[in-house]
């Protein structure tokens, strides 16, 4: 493997293109979750990434609000997924069969990410009807009135973050089996 100066610069504009992606599938996924079940966000994740003052003040723009926590909680994704890719695509033996072969890995974690996510929303539709009274308290905040859409956004939320994890190792085989 020959590291040149073109596949370092491919290395650092894989860095921010990940981000990049990171933080905009973060917004698309935090919209989604937000028009299924706003007390996701206005009863836990406003808290969670101190943005509850704001939201109160700012009542209007609960949007912007959350895509502010969609950046903040997925770029970080993003950029370990860069990493990861970027390094693999070392391996190749151009940098533009690297930058090409790194952006398609990417693209494949993120849509495994949105999969699996998805998943977790079928998940979380099925089991909530099943679920024990002492289960929906143990997992919903008390004053929630809409706690099937608060549970089924919960699901959904955690199945990213685990699609993230299955996306990025099977776009990282992926990426390994591409040298040439």
């Amino acid at each position: 493997m020959k590291i040149t100066t073109g596949k370092i610069i491919v290395f650092i504009v894989v860095l921010l293109l990940a981000i990049i992606l990171g933080a905009g599938y973060g917004i698309a996924h935090d919209q989604l979750t937000y028009t299924i079940s706003p007390e996701f966000y206005t009863k836990y994740m406003f808290y969670q990434f101190g943005l509850w003052d704001e939201a109160q003040f700012n009542a209007d723009n609960h949007r912007g609000l959350v895509s502010m926590v969609g950046v903040m909680s997925t770029w970080w994704v993003g950029l370990i997924i860069g990493v990861v890719l970027g390094a693999i695509g070392m391996r190749q033996t151009t940098w533009q069969r690297m930058l090409g072969r790194t952006v398609l890995a990417m693209l494949l974690a993120i849509f495994i990410a949105a999969l699996v996510g998805l998943g977790g929303l079928l998940y979380g539709f099925l089991t909530f009807p099943n679920l024990s009274p002492e289960t929906i308290i143990a997992t919903v905040p008390e004053d929630v009135i809409g706690a099937s859409n608060f549970y089924i956004v919960s699901r959904m939320h955690n199945f990213s973050y685990a699609g993230g994890a299955i996306g990025l190792l099977v776009a990282g085989v992926w990426g390994w089996r591409q040298r040439a």
